[in-house]
């Protein structure tokens, strides 16, 4: 056997040259360091058992592995060093590398603790902890419950000989009291041990070729933790609502006050616009300020709503801390805004071969780092991530763990993720998270559900309401308020060739008109036959823009409809369901096609908003109306028809929404003029319209109740499929990419880049910007300048697409370069022949459909 010093021998860094740098001990010091450091200044351990020392020793071991064959060979100038070049290839060394270096960390730690007695499946547990640290779980070996001796061979031993100086520098010897690798603990202390060797591994505080003694590692640690933003957050004391947010409270945020005092989970019930998200975030503040939480995460159902709500979390953050922080956006595309705010990057040199230095584009284009931060506002997908098996799901449910999770618009789920937002409740509340739901449309029995109470236990039909229980299983009592008055909304049935007539006249007399519809096609057909020059102005919002229009479009909308909106006239902005929720615009006329009535009502939310400024009497219609685009087949037509013709008629609704829905909502529509939101004596018809549209009766027609049965299928198998994804230890983890694992995508869509133009020295994009060729290294300006110009299309117009092409440096996994031609038109070789891509700067990608002599938009 090789000579061995458990402190000194081996490699677990190499210098920039590839020469042998820091030894496995000295490594493993320095992240038990940061580990010790990230729990004291802001974690706390979910089980009062374990010492913050006792986690630092689990996160200290996890590369002991490094000490194996398979990747001692990885550094030949180590080898040359050592005199081991003929040995290592006597003995096969390179045919071992196989196995990764965690697994052996696992092994050992495992064997070690069974040879200290602790029982098989609890060394598992223990064990695991090492094991998972480059984001995926090992299987753990099955040695028995008896003498495991025989197991432990050299290499073994030698590991364990590290572990034992391990415990020594840190004076705590690995836990051993019984745990079960599904307890919230296991995960977290993963997440943990991650990050901490992530940061452990930044060569600005813990040098490659100099390892640190016990005093100046703690200091490194110290500054190390804090430079990344990683330090607990100081909040100003003694602040008020009024302080925080600029005028007094309303009844609904003074009740949230007086319900919200401990950690659990809650749901805050109101009308839109009554103010849920400043309720949700004062409760914050008095968590934070009183020690109970370490920070907030706030997660919406899209890129658009949590950009918006983004600026207003600032606000929030501005007002309450000590010092100037940022929350973070963390979505998949965050890192593209350009006031992104990026803690100091962990610096790892890109070409390393080693692997345990997460290279810089991981930090700047990583959402789930993002989630690290106190701060940060994204999509609920990110979160979601931490419940179902995707590589690094710890990390994220390490990031969640003590802070205060808002949960915006939870109604907008379908069943498969609706199921995964209770698994993420069930499982947050055992890290002692706060989680504050906020809705104005959800059914009793999905609230007690999500809060996990039995429906008698919170039996009432008061709306606003506040509902909820502690961590401790306490039910809380609820808190009811009064919302103010609104007008009632006028609701008119409109046949669809009146609608431009219809919507151009009432923009002429300066009506602010919001046109939602379904699909995409939908929206751009309907924006083209509006008139140009007729005294108004008309936009155009969807998914299928590259990033930097999009994000153009949008500002000027939000601030066109929003609350500091400085223009005046009436205008007609056509757009998808991008603006249907969390969005603050105010417009005077609603055009909808129809849709579930949670959905609608939801749009209707959108008119008549900001009575401050735009006050009744200044307005050019005497009251908010919703134009409901009506269908083809009248209601009783639609009682005669079966299922399939249901379907039909309904067209591309009824792939976009189930058939069922729609019908009920249709029906429940015609049995009112209009719709109260809030009226004069508080009262609001939300809860009785979602009653009404959901809960199915016998009296319907069979057609009917068979599109009822479908709804209902759905909802089992969706229901059986997030809850098998949330089955870490028996699914393989899998690529942690926004929304693959967190939403049901029915239709594939691939990255479309558009390239101006082309050739063998550089490619220009459709803004401008050149990226040079070929691509030798990682440039951030790059990386950006690339997904800001990609739009997302569907995958099935091509008949195969490309893994590779100039740019895959940047673009992983399946993509598709667009080259724009003199007529508009995105020449793609992959393309199906009937299908036309072309591009134009008002209304995005137009997608066509050559079908019978003619162009037929397609979805």
């Amino acid at each position: 056997m090789i000579k061995f010093n458990p402190k000194e021998s081996g490699w677990a860094k190499t210098n920039e040259d590839g020469s042998p740098g820091l030894p496995i001990f000295e490594h493993c010091c320095h992240v038990g360091w940061v580990a010790l450091e990230l729990v004291k200044q802001r974690q706390k351990i979910p089980d009062a058992d374990l010492t913050p020392i006792g986690a630092a020793v689990l996160a200290a071991i996890h590369d002991i592995g490094k000490w194996s064959p398979g990747f001692l060979v990885k550094c030949p100038p180590w080898l040359i060093r050592e005199n081991l070049v003929l040995f290592a290839a006597d003995h096969a060394w390179e045919a071992q590398q196989e196995k990764r270096h965690e697994a052996h960390s696992q092994d050992s730690i495992q064997l070690m603790l069974q040879n200290r007695g602790v029982k098989q499946s609890v060394a598992q547990a223990w064990a695991m902890i090492a094991g998972a640290h480059h984001g995926k779980m090992h299987v753990p070996e099955k040695y028995g419950n008896g003498d495991v001796t025989f197991f432990i061979d050299d290499w073994h031993f030698q590991r364990q000989q590290i572990i034992s100086e391990l415990e020594a520098e840190f004076g705590c010897e690995i836990p051993t009291y019984e745990v079960s690798k599904r307890d919230s603990l296991v995960p977290w202390l993963m997440g943990l041990t991650s990050v901490a060797d992530w940061i452990g591994s930044d060569e600005t505080y813990f040098p490659v070729n100099k390892g640190l003694n016990t005093g100046n590692g703690k200091i490194a640690a110290k500054l190390a933790v804090e430079s990344i933003g990683l330090a607990n957050p100081r909040v100003r004391k003694g602040l008020k609502f009024k302080d925080i947010f600029g005028f007094i409270p309303n009844e609904l945020q003074e009740k949230a006050l007086l319900a919200i005092k401990e950690p659990g989970i809650y749901v805050i019930e109101a009308p839109m616009g009554l103010g849920k998200t400043e309720a949700a975030l004062a409760c914050t503040y008095e968590l934070l300020k009183t020690g109970k939480a370490s920070g907030l995460y706030f997660a919406l159902p899209t890129q658009l709503t949590s950009n918006r709500i983004h600026l207003r979390v600032n606000d929030f953050i501005n007002a309450i801390s000590e010092t100037p922080e940022n929350a973070r956006l963390a979505h998949a595309n965050a890192w593209l805004e350009p006031d992104y705010y990026q803690p100091r990057a962990v610096q790892t040199i890109l070409k390393k071969s080693d692997g345990d230095a997460t290279a810089s584009r991981d930090w700047f284009a990583s959402a789930k780092r993002a989630l690290l931060a106190n701060f940060g506002v994204g999509t609920i997908d990110q979160a979601l991530m931490s419940i179902v098996a995707v590589k690094h799901f710890f990390v994220r449910r390490f990031a969640l763990s003590g802070k205060v999770i808002i949960i915006d618009e939870v109604h907008s789920y379908d069943y498969f993720t609706g199921t995964l937002v209770k698994c993420l409740c069930d499982e947050l509340l055992k890290l002692g998270c706060t989680i504050i739901i906020l809705s104005a449309t959800l059914l009793p029995k999905v609230r007690n559900k999500l809060i996990g109470i039995d429906d008698n236990l919170v039996n009432v039909d008061v709306y606003p309401l506040i509902t909820g229980k502690t961590t401790t299983g306490d039910v809380i009592k609820p808190q009811f308020a009064v919302a103010p008055e609104r007008q009632a909304v006028r609701k008119i049935f409109k046949n669809s060739n009146h609608l431009i007539e219809d919507a151009v006249k009432a923009a002429q007399k300066g009506a602010r008109i919001l046109w939602v519809c379904n699909t995409v096609n939908l929206a751009q057909q309907i924006f083209e036959q509006l008139p140009n020059d007729s005294g108004f102005e008309s936009g155009l919002l969807h998914s299928r823009y590259p990033h930097f229009v999009r994000q153009e479009r949008e500002a000027y909308w939000m601030k066109r409809l929003g609350k500091t909106g400085e223009q005046q006239g009436g205008c007609i902005l056509v757009s998808t369901q991008i603006v249907e929720q969390s969005v603050d615009i105010d417009a005077d006329i609603l055009i909808s096609e129809l849709a579930p009535m949670d959905m609608l009502l939801q749009r209707i939310g959108r008119l008549w908003r900001h009575m401050d400024v735009r006050p009744a009497q200044t307005r050019p219609v005497s009251e908010p109306q919703v134009w409901i685009v009506e269908e083809e087949k009248t209601l009783a037509e639609l009682k005669q028809e079966g299922s399939e013709s249901i379907k039909k008629a309904f067209g591309r609704k009824a792939k976009v929404y189930q058939a069922y829905p729609l019908l009920k909502t249709y029906q429940t529509l015609h049995g009112y003029e209009f719709i109260e939101l809030s009226n004069k004596f508080g009262d609001s018809q939300i809860r009785e319209l979602l009653k009404n549209t959901y809960e199915n009766t016998e009296s319907d027609p069979d057609s009917w109740q068979a599109l009822y049965s479908e709804v209902k299928g759905t909802e089992f198998a969706e229901t059986k499929l997030a809850e098998g994804n949330t089955r870490l230890f028996s699914k393989m983890a899998l690529a942690d990419e926004d929304g693959k694992q967190t939403r049901l995508i029915d239709i594939e869509t691939i990255p479309l880049l558009i390239v101006s133009e082309s050739s063998e020295n550089q490619i220009t994009l459709l803004d401008g910007y050149k990226i040079f060729l070929p691509i030798n290294e990682f440039k951030i300006l790059d990386a950006r300048a690339i997904h800001q110009n990609i739009v997302r299309v569907h995958a099935w117009p091509f008949e195969q697409v490309k893994k590779e092409s100039e740019l895959s440096f940047y673009l992983k996994g399946k993509h598709c370069l667009a080259q724009l031609d003199n007529d508009s038109r995105l020449k793609i070789d992959e393309l199906k022949p009937e299908i036309k891509l072309s591009w134009c700067k008002i209304k995005g990608v137009i997608q066509t459909y050559n079908k019978g002599g003619f162009d037929e938009s397609c979805d």
